[in-house]
């Protein structure tokens, strides 16, 4: 096999196996560390793995951290809402975090302290900014997965 470097791509003709193929690939001073490197891979389970697990009125929060990424499962259940089961806990006068996340089981209604309001249902992706209230609708449960925000800290 034989190879011509073309200064980032390196040229490498097949002869060995008689196949006739030319490679281009890059062409790395430190080809051995480049090669010991690769995409890191971190799965955790919610049920048997998590991380921070907490019960609170009418919700549980599970958290994993994965990649240095806190990711949370929040189970409520059908009469849960922000106002009357955790503003107690907290002691604000509408939600203060952000919540970015999915909705894979359920149904909720949320109103911001402006009066914007928005319901979201099993299978949407939503945004949530700070001052807002939240709660469950239809008589059923919800399960969000969120990504960002400061729920259950």
């Amino acid at each position: 096999m034989g190879s011509l470097s073309l200064g980032d791509v390196e040229l490498i003709e097949d002869d060995d196996n008689n196949t006739g193929l030319l490679w281009f690939i890059p062409n790395f001073s430190n080809k051995k560390e480049i090669r010991k490197k690769s995409m890191p891979i971190e799965v955790k389970n919610f049920a048997s793995q998590a991380d921070e697990s907490k019960d609170m009125p009418n919700a549980r929060m599970e958290a994993v951290n994965v990649l240095g990424q806190r990711v949370m499962k929040l189970t409520l259940a059908p009469d849960w809402k922000w106002s009357t089961d955790i503003k107690p806990i907290v002691g604000t006068p509408s939600c203060q975090a952000t919540h970015t996340g999915i909705i894979i089981e359920g149904t909720i209604h949320c109103v911001c302290d402006d009066g914007s309001e928005a319901t979201y249902s099993a299978g949407d992706a939503y945004a949530i900014s700070p001052n807002h209230d939240a709660w469950c609708v239809g008589g059923k449960r919800a399960v969000v997965y969120e990504f960002a925000g400061a729920w259950g800290e």
